[in-house]
């Protein structure tokens, strides 16, 4: 199984990540093992309606997954949810640009 977090919940984009994924099974081997969202509400609520648990820290998955989904409504928080987990190399998908400033995209 290939372990994936989503950060940055608080739109539609992370909801249909899930409904595709464990209710419509468009793909089979993948385990959501967690979300999170600076708004505690929104990772509360998918935890809530997918069974997935709601992390307290967007560092929180560093060392436990294979893969990251990054879909934070508000581009300038993107960066900062990808660096924690730059340096081990693993795949992520980032809606939207990186960053919002040229001095993140160079770091």
């Amino acid at each position: 199984m290939f372990k994936v977090a989503i950060l940055g919940c608080e739109n539609s984009h992370a909801r249909t990540f899930l409904k595709d994924i464990l209710e419509n099974k468009c793909v089979e081997d993948i385990e959501f093992v967690g979300v999170y969202s600076d708004e505690g509400d929104a990772a509360q609520r998918l935890s809530e309606e997918y069974g997935v648990y709601a992390a307290k820290s967007y560092d929180e998955f560093v060392g436990k997954i294979d893969g990251l989904i990054i879909t934070a409504r508000h581009g300038d928080s993107h960066y900062k949810f990808a660096k924690p987990y730059i340096k081990s190399g693993i795949p992520m998908f980032i809606d939207k640009p990186i960053t919002c400033s040229e001095e993140d995209a160079k770091a």
